[in-house]
């Protein structure tokens, strides 16, 4: 059986081989053959009575400035290397220019000042707080510390003064006729400022008093407290009971005061500069 010659290309018929022919584009289309070669040729031809602008696909964004034109019914694939198509936005419908307005707009993201990383901000406003949190955590300790500071040497010195104040209340409350000098001397050690320069011009004679009265006199401190304390100066309050006596009296009298001393720190030293006798 002779195989039937319908001008497709075939390369057996009826077992045996023949040789394809060449055959051109209306041969194949009359002979019902297809090819992927005369698929732009199958396809319809435009539709005369549809707007190829109102009938395209509307689509913002893109790499054509925001916008997409559809292409007409038959219009043929466009190749890579052919150049952008530029199109008037003035002849196209509103709807089309609204989508190229918003797609041709300066993206704000990109525009000088603006901030396009908000969580960095707030992070670095976090961290402005906590060092600010920090530094004031820092000062109020060193605050804090200073105050204790400031306190343990006010107790310190407190209680030195004290100690200096009780021994030199009684080296002045107590007089011994045979040893005056001795105890002037000691006296006068432990003052400084108002009260030295006052003792000393007083001293030469109180001394003649006392030796020609035979007078005698024996102090001793029995409450003590302080007044104020500060580094450098503390006021300290002092009651003392003296026995007196003297050649017109030769019975003791106990005789009870209340003296008020202020020592000053002088080269180390806690000295009496100021005693009051109310």
């Amino acid at each position: 059986m002779e195989g039937k010659d319908d001008g497709c290309i075939s390369p057996q018929e009826g077992g045996t081989t023949r040789k394809p022919r060449r055959v051109g584009p209306d041969a194949k289309a009359k002979a019902g053959c297809t090819s992927a070669t005369t698929d732009a040729a199958a396809q319809p031809g435009p539709d005369p009575t549809r707007d190829p602008v109102s009938d395209s696909p509307e689509t913002c964004g893109g790499d054509h400035g925001g916008n997409t034109i559809g292409r007409a019914p038959g219009a043929a694939e466009p190749s890579s290397q052919e150049t952008e198509l530029e199109v008037d936005h003035d002849d196209l419908d509103p709807g089309i220019q609204a989508c190229a307005a918003a797609g041709d707009g300066p993206d704000p993201a990109l525009e000088p000042g603006h901030d396009v990383t908000p969580q960095r901000r707030a992070r670095s406003r976090t961290k402005d707080a906590a060092a600010l949190a920090a530094a004031a955590v820092l000062a109020g300790t060193a605050a804090l510390g200073w105050l204790w500071k400031e306190q343990r040497d006010n107790e310190i010195a407190g209680r030195q003064a004290l100690s200096a104040a009780l021994r030199f209340t009684e080296n002045l409350t107590t007089i011994d006729s045979a040893n005056i000098d001795e105890n002037f001397r000691e006296t006068i050690d432990g003052s400084t400022g108002e009260f030295k320069e006052m003792y000393l011009k007083s001293s030469a004679a109180l001394q003649q008093a006392l030796r020609e009265n035979k007078a005698s006199a024996h102090g001793v401190v029995v409450e003590s407290a302080i007044k104020s304390t500060s580094p450098d100066t503390v006021v300290v309050v002092l009651f003392v009971d003296q026995s007196v006596s003297n050649a017109r009296a030769p019975e003791p009298r106990l005789d009870r005061s209340r003296v008020e001393v202020t020592m000053k720190k002088v080269d180390g030293r806690w000295l009496a500069a100021k005693v009051e006798l109310p």
